[in-house]
């Protein structure tokens, strides 16, 4: 093997070396931020089930007006309004 075919082979053994670590870090990031977007959608949707189950026993008990289960679980009165009707569940 002549020089320049040693150097021909370690700029392609440096740059394939590149290239894989550039991919791998994109990947990573991009698989991180798929992660946490699905995540975190999952966590609040969770959380709206939550809230939606919880109103529909506190309007099924009947000792709460919807200002107060709106003010209870923090949501707004539309809200309670739209469970109440049947709209979210």
């Amino acid at each position: 093997m002549g020089i320049e075919e040693a150097i021909l082979q370690e700029v392609r053994e440096t740059s394939l070396q590149q290239g894989l670590e550039q991919g791998l870090e994109q990947g990573l990031e991009q698989g991180l931020e798929q992660g946490l977007e699905q995540g975190l959608e999952q966590g609040l949707e969770k959380l709206q089930q939550s809230k939606i189950k919880g109103i529909q026993k506190a309007l099924s008990k009947g000792k709460l007006n919807l200002e107060e289960i709106a003010d209870l679980f923090e949501v707004s009165l539309e809200f309670v309004t739209q469970v109440q009707s049947g709209e979210l569940q």
